[in-house]
């Protein structure tokens, strides 16, 4: 029993603990203190590391917003300055269009078939009044004309014009002027059929021609031209038709 009594004192003896070490604390607290500091701020380092992303996200998406903005600028800029472009060549057509030469023609007079003694006997001769309409001269003109006497309606008549001669002088229309041009037929028609030729009964004198010139800018234009001329009941004055479809100007 004293054996067990012993062994038991024995075993609850306090392990003497070891002395106290100031150094050993200082050093354990500054180890502590080091750690706490590195966790704060690697915490610290994580929150300015997101904040960083989150404001440079910010900044891309800005500079890709105004990316867009400058191609809708540049897209805005460059539908302005087509539309600019368009303006300032439909004014320059307009002003082109408004002082070019406008070359056109009138029906003018005629003259009859008659035999005359002691005087030369004449032959059937249209007249074709030009007119120039326009607020410039036409330049260059040069006229291609024809007279004959064509059957009645002229549905099936071809209207061809003499072969333009190489030396032809040209001529010029000033702004609002006029003046006449003439052909006369190639050959006499029978003396008999003269008064139902003046009637336009069955055929009539006809003209017609091909004008060409240039306006002011150099462009080269056209007028087409072909009159049927008559005589009213009294035999002396004269009344024209225009032939449909042959008479054109651009």
């Amino acid at each position: 029993m004293r054996l067990l009594v012993t062994v038991l004192l024995l075993s609850f003896q306090t392990v003497p603990l070891p002395a106290y070490d100031a150094g050993k604390d200082t050093l354990y607290r500054a180890y502590l203190i080091a750690t706490i500091v590195g966790v704060i701020g690697a915490v610290g380092g994580v929150i300015v590391l997101t904040i960083q992303t989150y404001f440079l996200k910010k900044t891309v998406e800005s500079a890709g917003e105004q990316s867009v903005a400058m191609e809708r600028h540049i897209e805005e800029a460059a539908r302005s300055a087509t539309a600019m472009e368009n303006i300032s060549n439909a004014i320059q057509s307009g002003n082109r269009l408004a002082m070019r030469a406008y070359v056109t023609t009138v029906i003018g007079s005629a003259i009859f078939q008659e035999r005359r003694e002691g005087e030369g006997d004449l032959k059937f001769e249209g007249k074709v009044q030009l007119l120039n309409t326009g607020n410039t001269p036409a330049r260059k003109v040069r006229i291609r004309k024809q007279a004959a006497i064509v059957p009645i309606p002229p549905e099936h008549f071809a209207f061809p014009l003499p072969e333009e001669s190489a030396d032809s002088p040209y001529a010029s229309i000033g702004a609002h002027q006029s003046y006449v041009i003439s052909s006369v037929v190639p050959d006499f028609a029978p003396d008999a059929e003269v008064p139902s030729i003046k009637e336009g009964s069955n055929r009539a004198l006809c003209i017609w021609g091909l004008i060409t010139y240039e306006d002011i800018f150099g462009e080269t234009h056209n007028t087409r031209f072909a009159h049927l001329l008559t005589w009213l009941a009294d035999g002396k004055t004269v009344y024209g038709f225009y032939v449909p479809g042959q008479n054109e100007a651009d």
